[in-house]
């Protein structure tokens, strides 16, 4: 069966072909797989999945487990998992999520030669629009529409990308909100999320609530009281309920200084790199340099610079002492600073130093102490690591499953490997 241009899905294989190059998978991901295509763009449940697919007494885990082998196959070639997380709902297949797919369609529509079925069609587009409109109230009637936010940027530079990241990886990791340009989330979704670099303008708008949108414009980039500000207006407009208590846990410690706020976002939101490369760290260099005392960077710096070992020196010997470097480096830092009251961005650096030592109760027990009830991206990751080593294999996959739809596949890849994690 042809998925898109360039894959191919040989169910009675169990294989799917992605550049000519043959992937085996297992048989039950294959099983999953097609009765996915047989049923695009419904929403089922784990137990719809598991009733449809399973004939065995099994956990709902087996159903995460499959549709995360699933879409790494696909992130591993380079292709967006057509897959989709519906918050509370379950999940669905998406075929437009294949570009080539949408382009094929786009010159087929411009050749001559369609142009005038084209016009002939214009009647039956408009009768599809009509039941589209009508497919989307019948959808959100079914899914919860309030957890999907339709994103709309123009190109951005890495430090308003930076912003746009930390707001993704909030509210999806948390909340379970999708905040995504995806066709799916625009066709569903109400609210609209809008960056305008070019107007230096942040901008929320809910078409089914008037007056419930709002607007934020900066100068040259944002700071740090804008960055907080923006978050706790999104919190009240997309969230039925919220605490700002824990936004303040969270970013409260990001640096006052300007320049070093900038660089912060800059290397978070760096696109042409991994996140763990070596220009990141020398940006998170600068900011150390800038504003040597603040807790966020000392911790960043820390948590990239190890990721980045784990990376480079993956098999070699001499990985335990660039480790040992690098810890010793961050202890003295943690020393040095005036105060033993430690930001939840310390927490996080101090229960990863712990999981270098093979400490997994101490890294929970750090994890545990900064009296938020919500986690980072790095902080979800820690969790899932110390579960994992404590034999805890059902609850540390789902927060893997997580952290993979908020990270790039590169990205992944490299934390996926901290202390040997396979």
């Amino acid at each position: 069966m042809k998925l898109s241009r360039n894959v191919y899905f040989f169910e009675d294989r169990n294989s799917v072909v992605i550049e000519g190059n043959v992937h085996i998978i297992e048989k039950k991901q294959s099983d999953l797989l097609s009765f996915f295509l047989k049923n695009k763009n419904v929403v089922f449940s784990k137990e719809d999945i598991l009733n449809n697919v399973w004939d065995s007494i099994v956990s709902e885990q087996v159903v995460t487990q499959a549709i995360f082998k699933l879409r790494k196959l696909f992130k591993d070639n380079n292709i967006e998992p057509p897959i989709i997380t519906v918050p509370q709902k379950g999940y669905l297949y998406d075929e437009t999520v294949f570009n080539d797919k949408k382009n094929y369609s786009i010159q087929r529509l411009v050749s001559k030669k369609y142009i005038s079925i084209f016009l002939l069609c214009i009647p039956i587009i408009f009768y599809s629009i009509k039941r589209n409109m009508e497919y989307d109230v019948e959808s959100c009637s079914v899914i919860n529409c309030n957890n999907l936010v339709f994103l709309d940027f123009p190109p951005l530079n890495s430090r308003n990308n930076g912003v746009l990241r930390l707001i993704k990886w909030y509210f999806k990791v948390n909340h379970n909100v999708n905040i995504s340009s995806s066709s799916v989330i625009k066709k569903l979704s109400y609210r609209r999320l809008r960056f305008d670099s070019n107007k230096n303008e942040i901008s929320f708008y809910d078409s089914r609530l008037k007056g419930s949108g709002f607007s934020i414009n900066y100068n040259r980039s944002l700071n740090k009281n804008d960055f907080i500000s923006l978050m706790k207006k999104l919190e009240e407009k997309i969230l039925l309920e919220y605490e700002h208590h824990d936004l303040d846990v969270i970013y409260s410690d990001l640096p006052n200084n300007s320049e070093s706020f900038d660089l912060l976002l800059s290397a978070i939101g760096e696109t042409k790199y991994s996140l763990f490369s070596d220009i990141n760290i020398k940006k998170l260099d600068l900011a150390r340099e800038i504003d040597e005392d603040n807790e966020y960077i000392i911790s960043l710096r820390y948590i990239f610079k190890l990721f980045n070992i784990y990376d480079k020196y993956s098999g070699d010997e001499k990985i335990n002492q660039n480790i040992d470097i690098l810890n010793n480096s961050f202890i003295s830092d943690v020393k040095k600073l005036s105060h033993d009251d430690y930001s939840l961005k310390l927490f996080e650096a101090l229960a990863a130093y712990e999981i270098t030592k093979g400490n997994a109760y101490k890294s929970l027990e750090y994890l545990d102490k900064s009296g938020s009830k919500e986690d980072t991206v790095l902080g979800l990751f820690l969790r899932a690591k110390t579960e994992k080593i404590l034999n805890k294999e059902d609850i540390s996959n789902e927060k893997l499953l997580k952290i993979s739809e908020n990270l790039g596949e590169k990205d992944f890849e490299i934390m996926m490997k901290f202390f040997n994690y396979n």
